[in-house]
């Protein structure tokens, strides 16, 4: 599983000017106090700096769809596969205007019902993105989102070997200290012409992830998205084909066994 660490405090340093040295007794009762808070920061830290994330993405398929109800099939198959494998994180794309935007019964969203009939009583956390060429991004959480962002979109490709600009987006969850990204790169892929395009968009990526990214943020991160793998194959150390697109089971342990493996090569 994925391991990430959180910095759980901040000790600041503290100066204090005494004209008089403290007696035995408080020194005593200094070092009783310290004792105290040194070995409750230990047993917190203990129990809750390892935290085990499982990371799911999904391609809802739903590029200028509308009118989704929490009845239809295609809706319900959603909430069953996330019943399945319980994720903590979830990035989907392409998800409809009105699935994540509008809201119907109860004054929730399609999409907020979902997550609640999915997941009844856990209180899981939802960010949307932007919409973008008629569908969004969107990230649900187990733990309180503290923001959510938007990169890349519209931005010039040109540096990156193409004439486009990028046309959906790179869309950014904060939990905790931890970071999320999901994408989904220009499709179509049966028009030779857009290989490129989407190309350059992972070059984008990759350059955003690894160079600017890390200048104003802290923390690890993990990528999610939509690629198409004769684009993968271009910057990618490794990819696997998979005719016909993958299935669920597939999709909800991908991150889990490449971080597996990044371990093992670690040690």
């Amino acid at each position: 599983m994925l391991r990430f660490f959180d910095r759980l405090y901040e000790i600041a340093g503290l100066s204090r000017v005494c004209p008089e040295p403290p007696s035995s007794a408080a020194i005593r009762w200094f070092f009783l106090a310290f004792f105290l808070v040194v070995a409750g920061l230990w047993a917190c830290a203990s129990a809750a700096a390892n935290v085990d994330v499982r990371v799911m993405t999904y391609n809802i398929q739903g590029r200028e769809a509308s009118g989704w109800k929490l009845s239809d099939p295609k809706v319900q198959a959603l909430v069953l596969q996330l019943q399945r494998y319980r994720p903590d994180v979830v990035g989907f794309q392409e998800v409809p205007d009105d699935f994540a935007s509008v809201t119907r019964a109860g004054n929730k969203t399609v999409l907020q019902q979902v997550v609640e009939q999915a997941f009844p009583g856990e209180g899981y956390h939802v960010a949307v993105g932007p919409l973008r060429f008629g569908e969004r991004s969107v990230v649900i959480s187990r733990w309180p989102i503290a923001e959510s962002s938007s990169f890349l979109g519209d931005s010039s490709l040109s540096a990156f070997g193409d004439s486009h600009t990028f046309r959906k987006d790179l869309f950014h969850a904060r939990i905790g200290n931890f970071h999320f990204f999901t994408a989904h790169l220009k499709a179509y892929l049966q028009k030779p012409a857009n290989i490129p395009w989407r190309l350059a968009e992972a070059r984008a990526i990759q350059h955003f992830l690894v160079n600017q990214f890390p200048t104003f943020r802290r923390g690890p991160y993990v990528l999610v998205g939509d690629m198409n793998p004769l684009d993968a194959a271009e910057v990618s150390s490794y990819w696997t084909p998979v005719p016909g697109g993958v299935g669920p089971l597939t999709i909800a342990m991908l991150m889990v066994n490449t971080v597996e493996s990044a371990e093992r090569r670690q040690s």
